[in-house]
């Protein structure tokens, strides 16, 4: 480290330790260090010591302070800032990815697609700053960075901290704020009064060079630059690129104007002309396929889809036919919600982002980018104002990732603002000012203000009544129904809590308020019904009465003008089996399916030798262990057990299976001896859902993560507990069990453990403190002396533990520089502490799990690959219109 690292190194002691630096700019040279305090890796940033003279310290962390209070899912916050033996410096959480530079200059050109993608999140930051008055005067490559398919524009307002403060002796310091190829002409020509067109401008020159791999303008020299930049126009995009849409090449082009006026007058409207105008040379076809399917869909409509929906087994003699329609046609829309007047849908796309469309035709409108996650259905406030939604994002503040939240964003645009300091069940208020949610102990419903937050009413609701699924509020406000233990009713003020439905979920009011709607999957379809409700006292007017059967159970909406929007979902889900090289840096040699149709299959197993795989099949409401051989061939069902049966898993030598049954009494961990042995408990314990979740219902495969893992002699039997905290630890043939618990100081129970060789010693994936990767551990059968391992960079779960020493992992991972996307591996290490092996990468479609998904010689694995299509469809003739 040069001296001047260890001058700052010293100077930070005691709250920040550098570690070692990542690069040096023409402001600041940039450090990843670790905050003490919060146990985090941040980017810490230290501005050169002659520019830090000139600007005074004071006057800059001012001015750095203004855009400190902004707070965007696309805006890299600052953490931190302050002054200390002449250094000036400010911190910046740590982006693990890479910068749209580093990008460009590998790929030059990117995808339209992806380019559109960064361009509108960083717009999105962008309407963002500029509603709270901050330019951001320094949009390039550098200052854009790219985390898990997410961009981030870092730096915001430090060139302006930098300018205010320094004033006219920036000269002295040789620094030139901003980047000539990315100024706009005004800045160039050193206009001090900057406003949000200027960052437009920037924002346009950045995609233009996304898709045509250079800038609009370049030079040998920044004097040459900014002459072109003054005198000329850019290449047209399509001149470069034809394939760039017609609608995207001008939208660029007056984005990139010589007079601001001429510009779009704000990032919104920029992102409105990106997304308009069809994509050239193949709108024209696949608009007139999509008015040909709609047009079928009416006409079959006309002639009666109750009768073609009933011979595909989808509707069962409904009282009345409906028409119905397809309204988008992507593949990738669940969670609908429409608006209260009917005429526009909110959706979750499945690059995580919200939605809206016109039900009466129109592209869809990108409310909020794609994130980390967008989940559920969002909700309309009454008046149609604001809609909630529930999204998943890193909170700087209480340094953890993947926090959950709810959210509110208008309905006309705008930034997401977070409400709910929770991801409990919520529903919207007649506006935007107040909302209904569930809280945990106790249970109680709360009628809460939103802004400030306040609690304005609060319902107890009795713990026996198990955990509150969903809530709803009554159009007229009076009353909130309820999913716990069926569908139940109280009052808005509190009182009495009525039973209006024995099982059910997806609660809606009929726009008339006198009566629910919901689904109820006991029958083995997903019928939607309806129960009348007398708005005196809420009590059910009758009985629930089917009313059709909707394809899916992912959720429904309905409007005043009584249309019903409902997810439809084409999918399937098999067991594909692999042979592998069994070489590290390997490949898959083979694949070959194992079962057929379009059955739900749950958790899978191959047996140690790799010649029998189990896997669980759920059919008619009911799941089975079914065995089939690893080279294809009729299944065996295992037919022992009252219950639902999941999650297998075989002993070593193959002469027993170990499964879940779950049924009225709970969910246990069984043995068999296969094929026709009698099933017997394997330890004392219990396993099924936590509270809350229906023990004794299907239970068996919850989380992914409750298979047995067997040491390789037999001897030792493990399964976790559904904390996720302890695991049960049994001897089948001594019978004797033990418990290990994963001490608070190494974070929480995550997915996947595995037994070793000699049943010794015990490896598990925890998540740390609920702010980092998983981190293999692994300690003795007594837990005690946890030692970390190494392991590869991702989310690693255990599969087996194998007689030569070997620990086979899946492995998650976000590999960028190949596809954008997330792929499962695997991977193997030893407990030595020697470098981990890739074995292979797994084909898409294959679930991520833990379990025992490889053979011992790891030349055989087998997964559940998934494959899903949703769309939307809006059905009219349903729900009475209001009165």
């Amino acid at each position: 480290m040069t001296d001047h690292s260890e001058r700052v190194r010293a100077s930070l002691a005691g709250r920040y330790t550098i570690e070692r630096e990542l690069g040096a700019g023409g402001m600041a040279t940039v450090y990843l260090a670790r905050d003490l305090k919060h146990d985090r890796a941040v980017a810490l940033k230290v501005l050169r010591p002659d520019l830090a003279a000139v600007l005074g310290a004071e006057r800059f962390l001012l001015e750095i302070r203004i855009s400190a209070k902004l707070d965007h899912p696309h805006i890299l916050t600052l953490i931190d800032s302050g002054t200390d033996d002449g250094f000036v410096w400010y911190v910046l959480p740590l982006v693990r990815g890479e910068s749209l530079r580093g990008k460009l200059a590998r790929e030059k050109q990117l995808r339209l697609e992806e380019a559109l993608t960064i361009t509108k999140q960083i717009a999105s930051a962008l309407s963002y700053a500029h509603g709270h008055g901050v330019i951001h005067r320094d949009i390039k490559p550098e200052n854009i960075l790219l985390h898990e398919g997410e961009a981030m524009l870092a730096d915001f307002g430090i060139a302006l901290a930098v300018k205010e403060a320094g004033g006219n002796r920036l000269t002295e310091t040789g620094l030139s704020l901003g980047t000539p190829q990315y100024m706009s002409p005004e800045q160039a020509a050193g206009d001090r009064q900057l406003d949000a067109r200027s960052d437009i401008y920037s924002l346009g020159a950045v995609l233009y060079e996304m898709l045509a791999g250079e800038p609009p303008f370049s030079g040998a020299t920044t004097q040459a630059v900014i002459a072109k930049l003054l005198t000329e126009r850019p290449t047209g995009l399509r001149v470069i690129r034809s394939g760039v849409p017609t609608g995207v090449d001008q939208a660029v082009a007056r984005a990139l104007e010589k007079s601001r006026a001429d510009r779009f007058g704000s990032a919104a409207e920029f992102v409105e002309a990106l997304s308009s105008g069809p994509p050239a040379g193949r709108t024209t076809w696949w608009r007139r396929l999509n008015r040909r399917v709609v047009a079928a869909a009416v006409v079959m409509a006309a002639l009666g889809v109750a009768v073609t929906l009933a011979v595909a087994g989808l509707l069962k003699s409904p009282p009345a036919p409906f028409a119905q329609r397809q309204f988008t046609f992507t593949g990738r829309a669940s969670g609908p919600a429409l608006s209260p007047d009917g005429k526009m849908v909110a959706y979750i796309a499945s690059n995580r982002s919200l939605l809206l469309q016109r039900l009466d035709g129109g592209d869809p409108i990108v409310l909020v980018p794609p994130v980390r996650g967008t989940f559920g259905s969002p909700r309309w406030s009454g008046d149609g104002s604001i809609l909630l939604f529930q999204m998943m994002r890193d909170s700087v503040v209480e340094g953890r990732i993947n926090v959950t939240r709810t959210w509110m964003i208008r309905s006309t645009g705008g930034s997401p603002r977070e409400v709910l300091p929770d991801m409990s069940p919520f529903d919207a208020g007649p506006d935007s000012l107040t909302a209904v949610w569930a809280q945990r102990n106790p249970w109680r419903l709360e009628i809460v203000e939103l802004s400030p937050f306040r609690v304005r009413t609060s319902i107890s609701v009795p713990d026996s009544l198990g955990e509150i699924l969903e809530v709803a509020w009554s159009p007229d406000r009076r009353w909130l129904a309820f999913a716990a233990d069926g569908i139940r009713i109280v009052s808005a003020a509190g009182g009495q809590i009525r039973l209006i439905a024995t099982s059910g979920e997806n609660i809606r009011w009929a726009p008339s308020g006198d009566a629910l709607y919901f689904q109820d999957a006991s029958s083995g379809s997903n019928d939607l019904m309806k129960v009348g409700v007398d708005r005196r006292n809420g009590q059910a007017r009758g009985t629930p009465t089917r009313v059709a059967s909707l394809p899916t159970a992912d959720g429904f909406s309905l409007a005043r003008n009584g249309a019903v929007v409902h997810t439809q979902v084409a999918g399937s889900a098999h067991v594909l089996a692999m042979t592998l090289s069994g070489k590290p840096g390997g490949r898959i040699v083979e694949t070959h399916t194992l079962t057929q149709g379009t059955s739900s299959i749950g958790a899978v197993a191959i047996s140690a030798d790799g010649g029998l795989v189990a896997y669980s099949r759920r059919a008619a409401r009911r799941s089975r262990i079914e065995v089939v051989p690893f080279a294809g061939g009729p299944a065996r069902p295992i037919g022992a057990g009252s219950g639902n049966q999941g999650a297998p898993s075989w002993s070593p030598n193959g002469a027993m299976l170990a499964y879940v049954n779950a049924d009225s009494n709970g969910s246990r961990m069984m043995l068999m001896r296969y094929p026709d042995g009698t099933p017997q408990p394997l330890g004392s314990i219990v396993v099924g859902y936590p509270t809350g979740f229906g023990q004794g219902s299907w239970s068996a495969d919850f989380a992914g993560s409750i298979q047995v893992s067997w040491s390789a002699d037999g001897a030792w039997a493990a399964y976790p507990m559904p904390d996720l905290k302890r695991f049960n630890l049994v001897n089948p043939e001594r019978q004797t069990e033990s418990i290990l618990v994963i001490p608070d100081s190494l974070g929480t129970g995550y997915v996947g453990e595995s037994v070793s060789p000699d049943g010794r010693q015990f490896v598990v994936s925890t998540l740390r403190k609920w702010n980092d990767w998983g981190e293999l551990r692994v300690t003795t059968v007594d837990g005690k002396g946890w030692q970390r391992l190494r392991e590869p960079f991702g989310e690693s779960a255990p599969l087996r533990w194998t007689s030569d020493g070997w620990l086979y992992l899946m492995n998650n991972r976000f590999l960028r520089e190949q596809s954008g996307r997330w792929h499962n591996e695997i991977w193997r290490t030893k407990i030595s502490g020697s470098a981990p092996q890739f074995m292979a990468t797994l084909p898409d479609g294959c679930r991520y799990s833990n379990g025992p998904l490889i053979s011992a010689d790891g030349k055989r694995a087998v997964c559940v690959s998934v494959t899903t299509q949703s769309d939307l469809v809006v059905a009219t003739g349903l729900v009475p219109v209001s009165r």
